[in-house]
């Protein structure tokens, strides 16, 4: 497929995505949820699962940009099927396989 490897082009991933708000550790728990005490909510933990969220965000946005690509790439191949079946209708004597015409020989 030798007409360059054009990617549809994404925007950079958000700081944060539109309409969502990020809550504290502490407004996120269920009533019936396990109680603050039982679980340390030090500065460490907090950097730590705020960095996972943000990973967690990224690969999303990696694993959607992937998704489009591949989408991309699907319609792109399925174009150039329509072409060659579309070439092989017009030129009945030509042989694509091995790019030999049996009319003139070449």
């Amino acid at each position: 497929m030798g007409g360059g490897s054009e990617t549809p082009s994404l925007p950079s991933p958000p700081d944060q995505p539109p309409g969502q708000h990020v809550k504290p550790l502490q407004e996120k728990r269920k009533a019936g949820g396990s109680a603050p005490s039982d679980k340390p909510t030090d500065a460490k933990t907090l950097r730590r699962l705020a960095q996972n969220r943000e990973a967690a965000r990224k690969s999303r946005w990696r694993k959607k940009a992937y998704a489009q690509q591949l989408e991309s790439s699907r319609i792109k191949l399925t174009q150039l099927e329509q072409d060659l079946l579309r070439a092989r209708t017009q030129e009945p004597g030509c042989d694509f396989r091995r790019g030999v015409h049996e009319v003139d020989g070449r």
